[in-house]
């Protein structure tokens, strides 16, 4: 049970803590609403998260200001049913078994994987063709084999009853924050003998801090059955300065438009990246815990990444090496029905195993109604071809004040969790 308790702790530290992927503006309440189904529709402040070529489309604003936050939480083992059915009810051995399989039916056998993110984007702006702003997320994600929660339901006898060996190897979390600031620009051109039609491409540079980054790897901790006997072995990599790192990124988009009723965008963010890791900002601990029937020992031993031998920092350079910023490709699409309804489409594809915490592609719907020119009805549709999301929002205008709320499911069909976002905008010339 002490493994468990090792492994409880670092989730409830991460949960405390804090579906980003390492940028450091935060998407906003009406991409949300929309199930992220928002590349080709966003403009002004939002077009540098979403694609820098839409600040040269025909309907971007002369200028637009606004700032917004958002929270996500999914998991890919259980659904929020599940976990409520269990709140102050007593499981027999029927009800353990069934709720060990879901999970490992859900995991496919892998594992149990939680993954939460908080941003928020203070005050950014664009005038014409340009944008800025900051912006910051938190993020997190933990690993726990499905053998960990067989131990906690059952103990060491195991499902079956008859006593069996654990292994806890592939447990991990992580941890990291990061905040700075971006600036954009696009470029429009057009061609005469395209009449009707408009091109666009555009550009953003970020600057960004690492404040802190944790992560955690299981050794290949062991509980044995007769006799019993746990082995534990963890790995912590932390920086402890505030100053863990910094990091320079480019993103590249083109956007095209047909009149006023379609629009379509490809864009790469993270295209072109520096990352720079302030290594004497780092310490390694490890820890190995030996217990058996009798006696326990506990050793942990903690070195700065000066003090590492070669072998050891050449495992920290592989892991901070797997700490840099994912790339994605982007594509998405507009249509306008008439003033009051659109569709929007997009596919994303995530690329390499940097600090990330969302679905490694997606393709989401979404479609936003405005019944009355001071409201609009936002719902979109998400899935990443294992899990599924459902998402609305809703729009209130004062003119060009512009308030706009979002929540949603988020991973369900092999897991479950939320999304909610709310945001505060000023729109001139909408």
């Amino acid at each position: 049970m002490m493994r468990f308790l090792i492994t409880g702790s670092v989730l409830l530290i991460l949960l405390a803590s804090c579906t980003a992927q390492a940028q450091l503006s935060a998407p906003e309440a009406r991409s949300f609403g929309m199930g992220t189904a928002y590349s080709a529709r966003a403009t002004g402040y939002e077009a540098p998260f979403w694609n820098p070529a839409n600040l040269g489309l025909s309907r971007n604003p002369r200028w637009s200001a606004g700032m917004n936050a958002n929270a996500a939480f999914s998991n890919n083992a259980l659904s929020y049913g599940q976990v409520t059915s269990l709140y102050g009810e007593y499981l027999d051995a029927s009800e353990k078994s069934r709720l060990l399989q879901d999970v490992r039916s859900a995991t496919g056998g892998g594992l149990a994987n939680l993954s939460f993110d908080v941003g928020a984007q203070g005050l950014s702006a664009s005038y014409g063709r340009f944008a800025a702003g900051f912006g910051g997320i938190g993020a997190g994600n933990a690993a726990v084999t499905t053998d960990a929660l067989e131990l906690l339901l059952f103990g060491n006898v195991g499902e079956s009853g008859e006593g069996q060996d654990f292994q806890f190897e592939g447990t991990s979390a992580d941890l990291w924050s990061l905040y700075g600031g971006y600036a954009s620009w696009a470029q429009p051109f057009r061609f005469d003998a395209l009449a009707g039609f408009g091109f666009s491409a555009g550009t953003t540079v970020r600057y960004g801090v690492a404040r802190d980054l944790m992560r955690i790897r299981d050794g290949g901790s062991q509980l044995y059955y007769d006799p019993v006997l746990l082995n534990v072995g963890l790995e912590k990599l932390q920086a402890t300065g505030g100053d863990a790192g910094a990091a320079w990124a480019a993103d590249i988009g083109l956007a095209m438009e047909f009149e006023d009723r379609l629009v379509a965008g490809v864009s790469i963010v993270n295209a072109v990246q520096v990352v720079n890791w302030n290594t004497s900002q780092f310490e390694v601990t490890s820890y190995d815990i030996d217990a058996n029937a009798g006696q326990i020992s506990i050793n942990s031993i903690t070195k700065t990444y000066d003090e590492l031998d070669t072998a050891s920092r050449e495992r920290v350079d592989a892991l901070l090496a797997e700490s840099e910023l994912p790339r994605q490709l982007r594509l998405g699409g507009l249509y306008r029905f008439s003033p009051h309804v659109d569709l929007s489409a997009d596919y994303v594809e995530v690329f390499g195993n940097g600090l990330r915490s969302g679905w490694d592609r997606t393709l989401s719907a979404g479609s936003e109604f405005r019944p009355v020119a001071w409201a609009a009805l936002r719902a979109g549709l998400a899935t990443s071809f294992d899990q599924s999301a459902i998402t609305g929002g809703i729009g209130l205008y004062g003119g060009p004040l512009h308030v706009d709320f979002a929540a949603g499911r988020w991973g369900l069909g092999g897991g479950d969790g939320f999304v909610t976002a709310l945001s505060v905008s000023y729109w001139p010339g909408y």
